[in-house]
């Protein structure tokens, strides 16, 4: 007897859940292998690489500094710097920003590593990003002078370091004896604008979600640092847009580069008040940190570190698009003006400066030197030239300083 449509429904609807479960078997056991195969890759990788040089470190709000490293993190050492552990005392201590810090190079290849061995001296790398000459001032009296040296360097980075003086000064009640009283209440819009502005970039879900990968996976970072990273890194060249002055695209010697001139001149137009004033407390907090060396016996240096696009300035200036080729022309003319500005500010005063302008242009067009994509900071090679740069510089006399840009 045939059965009844009913009935081949109630045992279809019997059947229903082993189909579904053999449906997802196959699902589940990729999902579950793909996650072993994951967490086995993350547990070799900690073996392989340093953490230091792959995860990315727990940032703690400070009152003094703005934000900092919790000590210990992702291999950072016992004061939140990136080093393998604070010695007692060193030759050299390196103060600055990212651009000291090294991103974009493992912790043995940026700068005050390849100075550390170079000379055969101990360097100390007590820099870290979104720092500027405010935070310079305080990491020199708070960790240098602790460690004795001989000599301290700090890197000056035109590519925010004025306005992260300016911002540290305005926004932080700590520093509120580098702020000029005439000033306070013109500035006061825009700070609270740029704190909006950190919120907001806080707060985005895509970039919790990437922070959280980074603190935790050095699988993670590897792809990031990796060929295949910097390709995906240059995935806004596919949507930008012709005559977009921060995403320009141009071509050096056969390579093509990103560069982002608007964001740099922001950092640099001394036409904006703020920016004015970050050079005057940018030069104020050298000038004291070259006096408390001075009273200690201890060498000052300051160097000079240019953006990525003034590098390659002759070569971005050859844009076809007019509409970039102004913001460049303007970008390039303004950071001229400041070098110019501080060069004359730290030779007046007898304080030492290296100008690593020359030597990063002179090898721009025939050695990659910084990363392909929008990558502002240097690779192990350019972080190299720094290093050597400054080596020469140092085994010089002590007042000697470099000259200024050709």
């Amino acid at each position: 007897m045939t059965p009844s449509r009913t009935e081949r429904d109630r045992r279809s609807l019997a059947q229903l859940p082993a189909a579904v479960a053999r449906r997802a078997k196959k699902p589940l056991v990729l999902g579950v292998a793909s996650l072993f195969g994951l967490g086995l890759a993350e547990g070799l990788s900690r073996l392989l690489f340093d953490p230091l040089d792959y995860l990315q470190p727990e940032i703690v709000q400070d009152d003094t500094l703005g934000h900092r490293i919790e000590p210990g993190s992702a291999g950072h050492d016992a004061w939140g710097y990136r080093n393998p552990a604070v010695p007692e005392r060193v030759e050299i201590v390196a103060i600055g920003d990212s651009q000291t810090y090294g991103v974009a190079a493992s912790a043995d290849a940026s700068w005050p590593a390849w100075l550390d061995r170079i000379r055969s001296e101990d360097v100390y790398n007590l820099a870290l990003g979104g720092y500027g000459p405010v935070q310079y001032g305080h990491l020199l009296e708070r960790h240098a002078l602790e460690l004795e040296p001989s000599t301290v360097i700090v890197g000056v980075y035109f590519g925010n370091d004025f306005l992260d003086a300016w911002y540290m000064a305005y926004a932080h009640e700590p520093w509120v004896g580098l702020r000029q009283p005439e000033l306070i209440g013109s500035f006061a819009a825009e700070v609270e604008a740029m704190r909006r502005r950190k919120q907001v970039r806080e707060q985005r879900l895509w970039g919790r979600v990437r922070a959280w990968f980074a603190k935790n996976s050095v699988v993670y970072r590897k792809l990031d640092f990796s060929p295949i990273g910097q390709w995906l890194h240059t995935a806004p060249r596919i949507v930008a847009q012709d005559g977009d002055p921060d995403h320009v695209w141009q071509e050096v010697n056969g390579t093509i580069v990103e560069f982002r001139p608007q964001q740099r001149l922001s950092a640099v137009d001394l036409d904006d008040p703020k920016i004015r004033e970050g050079l005057r407390i940018t030069e104020l907090m050298l000038a004291r940190m070259h006096a408390r060396c001075v009273e200690t016996g201890i060498r000052f240096v300051t160097t000079l570190i240019p953006t990525k696009e003034r590098v390659f300035g002759d070569f971005l200036a050859r844009n076809p698009d007019a509409a970039v080729r102004e913001v460049v022309e303007e970008q390039l003319a303004h950071e001229d003006r400041a070098r110019a500005a501080l060069l004359s500010f730290l030779v007046e005063r007898g304080i030492e400066v290296v100008d690593l302008l020359p030597a990063l242009r002179a090898v721009a067009g025939e050695a990659r030197i910084y990363p392909l994509h929008t990558e502002g900071h240097p690779n192990l090679h350019g972080y190299r030239l720094i290093a050597e740069t400054l080596s020469s510089h140092l085994a010089a006399d002590a007042g000697r300083t470099a000259p200024p840009p050709t």
